[in-house]
């Protein structure tokens, strides 16, 4: 027999003899209804856990075939890669912003916006998309924005600045 089948099985088993014991001892009366209540239900969730642990695991299990992800990790990996993603369609909307790199990691999120004429505050909406979408708090955001790559005249302020 399955391990974890004979283990259900006794534990049902021993609640009936528990049960059964209670109402034994117990005196005709309220308590004995209320205590022959209480010890059904308790019986009943016995029933019925690993029937619910089977079926969230299917659950599971279907969620993961239906994502395309075996683990609970690469399940974070794509979401990861979904926000990543999100913070760069905003960032690109903003004007004159040609490109972006958003790149995690333990310490925060470090962002490069590049683009030859970058409408002013283009870092502090970058830092707000990646605060907004990927949950990072304020101060973990590194913002630096530059001209585009081969352009080298820029509008005053946007060459090489470093937000924080």
């Amino acid at each position: 027999m399955i391990p974890g089948v004979a283990e259900w099985v006794r534990t049902l088993i021993v609640l009936a003899l528990l049960a059964t014991l209670m109402e034994w001892l117990l005196p005709v009366g309220d308590l004995k209804r209320y205590a022959t209540l209480v010890a059904g239900l308790i019986i009943l969730l016995a029933l019925i856990g690993p029937v619910w642990g089977l079926v969230r695991g299917l659950a599971r299990a279907n969620a993961s075939r239906w994502l395309g992800t075996s683990s609970p990790s690469r399940l974070g990996q794509l979401v990861r890669r979904q926000e990543r993603q999100e913070v760069s369609a905003v960032v690109e909307s903003l004007p004159g912003v040609d490109g972006v790199t958003v790149t995690p990691h333990p310490g925060g999120v470090d962002v490069a916006v590049w683009g030859a004429h970058m409408a002013p505050g283009v870092a502090a909406a970058a830092r707000a998309a990646v605060e907004e979408v990927m949950q990072v708090p304020a101060g973990q955001v590194h913002v630096v924005v530059q001209p585009a790559p081969g352009h080298r005249e820029g509008r005053a302020g946007n060459e090489a600045q470093l937000a924080h």
